[in-house]
């Protein structure tokens, strides 16, 4: 599958021309896929008991049926009947397919997170243009470069010159 084959989900789009509305639902969003990341985690562990649980009664009554026809096993004889067991074989499958949902679940959750930080910084960018074009005097780099070191270095060169008559 191409890079470009692939569909974008709109629920990890960001509208740029809209930060409030992109930022009012971020929230409901990661709680709505936090919920069913907790949910698919629920149903993969029940998965995983009823495997066990059906595991522990299958090795049971192998070693009973062979203790009461005085047939003796090895651990290995008991995991191959294990193995080909029917019913564990579609649990097993079940399991597969519960960590698919919690993965691909979890995987939606990151996602997002990485859209709040994208979001956040849009709107940081967003503020600090917006106020850096009513300051008169400051530099179009100011509007520009939102971080920390490049904010302090254009206010305190905007001081300097202020100082200085400039």
């Amino acid at each position: 599958m191409q890079l470009n084959e692939v569909e974008t989900d709109p629920d990890l789009l960001i509208d740029f021309m809209d930060l409030p509305t992109a930022v009012s639902r971020q929230s409901s969003l990661f709680n709505y896929y936090s919920e069913i990341a907790v949910d698919a985690r629920a149903s993969r562990d029940e998965a995983l008991n009823a495997l066990n649980r059906k595991t522990a009664e299958v090795e049971l009554a192998i070693r009973a049926k062979a203790k009461a026809s005085g047939e003796k096993l090895t651990e290995s004889t008991v995991s191959a009947n294990v193995d080909t067991d029917e019913e564990l074989c579609s649990l097993k499958a079940a399991v597969v397919e519960r960590n698919r949902e919690l993965g691909k679940a979890e995987a939606k959750v990151r996602a997002l997170d990485h859209k709040r930080a994208m979001v956040e910084a849009a709107v940081r960018m967003a503020l600090s243009k917006s106020m850096g074009m009513s300051m008169s005097g400051v530099s179009e780099e100011y509007t520009c470069d939102t971080s920390q070191r490049a904010i302090r270095d254009e206010l305190n060169g905007f001081r300097e010159r202020s100082s200085l008559g400039l």
